[in-house]
């Protein structure tokens, strides 16, 4: 678990309670798990995905249900993606900084494995 916000990026923590002075705009929170990317496991990560779906929906605002609410049908897969930027230059206060989009090649990673499991 770490933390963004106008001071920078915090260090790495075991993940716990969020704490309130986080609780405002512009403040990013991860919580998340480190692993190289040649060594992911997509099943691991489909599973975490389908457990923390209802969380997601009830935090955007898009779904009435409570979080920690199991979903009744499972997942099913349609296959296709957009190809995405891989990564990208930020300019920020006159800084230039490499951005590399790991979600973007995560998804892309993910439907080539699953798209010849729906044959």
């Amino acid at each position: 678990m770490w933390h963004y916000d106008n001071t920078g990026r915090s260090v790495n923590q075991e993940p716990g309670p969020i704490p309130q002075l986080l609780v405002r705009e512009d403040v990013f929170v991860f919580l998340g798990k480190l692993r190289p990317s040649n060594r992911i496991d997509y099943e691991v990560v489909l599973s975490d995905f389908d457990r923390l779906l209802p969380l997601y929906g009830f935090v955007e605002g898009s779904d009435e249900s409570q979080p920690g609410t199991v979903p009744s049908d499972r997942f099913v897969f349609c296959p296709g993606f957009s190809i995405k930027a891989s990564s990208a230059i930020a300019t920020q206060d006159r800084k230039e900084r490499d951005i590399d989009f790991i979600h973007n090649k995560l998804q892309e990673a993910l439907c080539r494995r699953l798209v010849p499991q729906q044959a």
